[in-house]
């Protein structure tokens, strides 16, 4: 869940400033804009440790490296992100800021709620997809079996989406299958896409 909190522009300095002596809240930041990140709903805490853990998992051996959402990405010199998860496979290389972001990770994911679904498809695809390093980017829905894949194939980038518990998800960026049914371990798609619903009635 995130909230715009700024009603100004804040620069750059400012706003690692604040990011900096934050206790409980995140901030993200996008072209002077400045996000508060607020705890989620236990779906979307599922899907996005049950990802996180199959990428330990399989990638740990390979000596890749997979954070959650409190690693903070840096995306340009004006744009920072916490996505909700982050692999990085080759030598990790950080900014020297306080705390440290990373800024060469190969493959991002976001698992979308209520108010960040626009951005997640939005402004964060749009920046996303610029970065030199990156070879995958996921958006992967709490309510309803569905990730949304971007796979960088040369100069291009090719979307694909999977929608079955049954199916098998590759990665490609990667070079590794996750099971779908374990991406979705104990979240109740069902009751949650009625829960997403009722919440979007009363907005």
């Amino acid at each position: 869940m995130s909230t715009a909190v700024a009603c100004r522009h804040l620069t750059v300095e400012e706003y690692l400033e604040l990011d900096a002596d934050a206790d409980e809240v995140r901030y993200e930041y996008l072209d002077g804009r400045v996000w508060a990140l607020a705890g989620a709903a236990p779906p979307h805490n599922l899907v996005k440790d049950n990802i996180q853990g199959e990428f330990y998992v399989a990638l740990r051996p390979r000596g890749c490296r997979s954070f959650t959402s409190d690693q903070r990405v840096q995306l340009t010199e004006e744009r920072y992100v916490y996505p909700d998860v982050a692999v990085v496979c080759g030598p990790p290389e950080y900014t020297d800021e306080s705390p440290p972001s990373l800024v060469n990770p190969e493959l991002l994911v976001e698992v979308t709620s209520a108010s960040t679904a626009d951005r997640d498809h939005q402004d964060k695809l749009d920046a996303y997809l610029q970065i030199d390093s990156l070879r995958e980017y996921w958006i992967a829905s709490p309510s309803r079996i569905l990730i949304t894949q971007y796979v960088r194939q040369d100069d291009e980038w090719v979307v694909r989406s999977v929608r079955n518990r049954e199916a098998v998800l590759r990665c490609e960026a990667l070079g590794i299958e996750l099971d779908m049914d374990d991406i979705y371990a104990l979240v109740d798609t069902e009751h949650a896409e009625q829960n997403t619903a009722a919440a979007d009635d009363d907005s």
